[in-house]
């Protein structure tokens, strides 16, 4: 059967709506969700000015509970794009997270949630050096690697690098790195040959520009029988 426009979006705010109805101070934002699902897009933020006034009032290790469930929802159903509007964002998850890194910089856990919310390589890296078992900021900065590499080689049909070549090898090098520490299974795997593509992609490019032969990169791995996709670009599943 086919789908509707915005069909994951949709879903997925009812399905949210759903966990959310179970679960303490989380009654409005369930509101939110419904109500956004339907497209009421005014009663909707009517629910969520309800919940933020709620949490307004709430001690700050619930509402960094609150905080992380919010953030969690989002990365497990990525295509919820309108799961975190920006007053949500604006006047309750910066507010947290800022106080969370200010009062407890020694927590992995509020420098994760920094780096995936805004995809901060910065404090991914944080992360993963206060908690050797920080497996989640891990694997968002590994991701984070990969697709930076993908977006510098997108371009090689036409016969260059996007960023210099020292900078996608240390992307790599960090990558290589993060994937050895992930734990085995279809997600290491998974990443694994994204990355292997990859660098395979880059060797290709450094060894044509070495010995071109005379012809294009294209031409060049058609010769050599490389199947490279260009223009790639990564999607994990989130479990």
């Amino acid at each position: 059967m086919p789908g509707y426009w915005n069909q994951d979006n949709f879903e997925g705010l009812e399905a949210i709506a759903a966990q959310a109805d179970g679960l303490p101070h989380l009654q409005a934002f369930a509101r939110y969700c419904r109500l956004k699902a339907s497209g009421l897009r005014k009663p909707a933020h009517v629910a969520l000015d309800e919940f933020l006034a709620e949490a307004a009032t709430l001690d700050f290790a619930v509402r960094k509970q609150l905080v992380e469930w919010l953030l969690d929802s989002q990365r497990r159903a990525p295509k919820v794009h309108q799961l975190i509007p920006q007053p949500l964002a604006r006047r309750l998850i910066e507010p947290v997270l800022a106080e969370w890194l200010r009062d407890h910089p020694h927590d992995a856990a509020g420098h994760r949630w920094w780096g995936i919310l805004h995809n901060d390589r910065a404090a991914l890296r944080a992360a993963v050096v206060l908690d050797a078992n920080e497996v989640l900021a891990r694997i968002h900065l590994l991701r984070n690697l990969i697709d930076c590499v993908a977006f510098a080689t997108h371009h090689l049909p036409e016969g260059g690098l996007v960023y210099e070549t020292a900078f996608v090898h240390q992307c790599l090098g960090e990558a290589t790195q993060l994937l050895a520490q992930l734990p085995a299974g279809e997600e290491r795997h998974a990443h694994a040959m994204a990355l292997a593509q990859q660098q395979m992609l880059v060797d290709d490019f450094l060894d044509w520009s070495r010995q071109p032969e005379g012809i294009g990169f294209e031409q060049w791995c058609e010769r050599r029988q490389r199947q490279h996709t260009w223009g790639v670009l990564y999607s994990f599943d989130r479990e």
